[in-house]
């Protein structure tokens, strides 16, 4: 009971950290930036959700849902129940966290982008839930068979030899600024439009202009977003149902 009480105590101080965190960087960069700098946050909230299952995996409970097999349970919901047990882990107490310090600091700052946040943020979480249960369905069926697990290894390692390289190139040591990594990013920055966390900031934006339409096309690009990671969530749950 007290390691129990210990844990969600723990939990619950790092999920007021981020909310505090996050809500703290939503408010300055309303106040100080275009709107358009606002997917910044949502980007971190979106590398915190993936990211966080990964540095505390071995604190995470894994339920076995093949035992239910035994039992007159419909594929539907078998998939409500995956999805359920998904709501408990670390990585979605956090990220809700951090969307909901995010919409306070929206609510102090710019109350009247609310209408299109809001909707935003919903759809922006239920992306994250989606992605993590499926990218870890996907992942525990490829960990199953030896051959996955040592290419994965080998990928994993690559990865962080190729960071190591791209180090130096990115922040030479005579420079202060990495000129390498703001190229890389003003670069990628048209493709931010196409992306969750883009579509959120368009949505914002298009209320703060009167762009009805724009909003209108955001959410329904994060709508799009959504399916898609429930649909590859569906096809790796339908073959281990059967």
């Amino acid at each position: 009971i007290l390691a129990q009480i210990s844990t969600w105590a723990t939990y619950l101080l790092l999920g007021t950290i981020f909310a505090v965190s996050f809500g703290t960087g939503s408010y300055y960069l309303l106040r100080d930036k275009p709107i358009g700098y606002f997917s910044i946050v949502i980007w971190g909230a979106l590398l915190m959700w993936q990211l966080t299952p990964l540095m505390a995996i071995s604190f995470r409970e894994e339920y076995d849902l093949s035992d239910l097999a035994r039992y007159p349970l419909g594929f539907g919901a078998y998939y409500v129940l995956f999805l359920f047990f998904g709501l408990f882990d670390l990585s979605t107490i956090f990220g809700m966290s951090a969307l909901l310090g995010i919409s306070v600091g929206i609510a102090l700052e710019q109350p009247q982008l609310l209408s299109a946040a809001l909707p935003g943020l919903a759809l922006f979480a239920a992306f994250n839930i989606l992605l993590n249960r499926s990218i870890f369905a996907w992942l525990d069926r490829w960990l199953a068979q030896r051959r996955s697990r040592e290419i994965l290894g080998i990928a994993f390692f690559a990865i962080i030899v190729i960071l190591e390289l791209l180090n130096p190139a990115l922040h030479p040591a005579h420079d202060k600024v990495p000129t390498g990594l703001v190229h890389l990013l003003s670069t990628l920055a048209p493709l931010n439009v196409l992306l969750p966390p883009g579509l959120v900031a368009i949505g914002m934006q298009g209320v703060a202009h009167a762009h009805l339409l724009s909003t209108t096309l955001s959410l329904a690009g994060l709508l799009a977003w959504t399916i898609l990671p429930a649909a590859l969530l569906s096809l790796r749950l339908r073959a281990q149902y059967r």
